[in-house]
């Protein structure tokens, strides 16, 4: 990787401090021995799936959120399949690298189910944007037309 690369991630990094904040607080969750808790939460059959939807889900909104919010809700140019493509990158790369760490840990596994659950949690919360982005496009246009 070159060093002009590295630099203007790191510039950019302030301005994503939600999701790398949200980031971390699911890397911590997922990778703390919990075995010492009492089983007092009710759960049911893949209540962990739906906690691993539910934590992408908001790292993607976050991260969404943070890259539009001083610029244009929707672009019609190539930055919306860039933003699709980081939103998904963003929930296979740390989603794999948290499965990853704890297939080291002696009391977690790491399974794909996990991963996928991640990815999905992603690609609702890009669907989620688009689909508010549209409407919200298509309301200022017809805004527009009966001034």
């Amino acid at each position: 990787m070159d060093k002009n690369c590295v630099k203007r991630v790191l510039e950019k990094l302030p301005r994503y401090s939600l999701t790398v904040l949200w980031a971390v607080l699911i890397a911590v969750a997922c990778l703390v021995d919990f075995s010492d808790m009492p089983d007092e939460l009710p759960a049911f059959e893949g209540m962990d799936k739906l906690v691993h939807f539910l934590m992408y889900f908001g790292l993607s909104l976050l991260f969404i959120w943070e890259s539009r919010r001083r610029g244009r809700l929707f672009a019609t140019d190539g930055r919306e399949l860039r933003l699709f493509t980081c939103v998904l990158l963003l929930a296979a790369l740390w989603g794999g690298l948290i499965e990853y760490l704890q297939s080291l840990t002696s009391y977690r596994g790491a399974e794909q189910m996990d991963l996928t659950a991640d990815v999905a949690g992603a690609l609702f919360a890009y669907l989620l944007y688009y689909i508010v982005a549209l409407y919200r496009k298509n309301n200022h246009h017809e805004e527009e037309s009966q001034s």
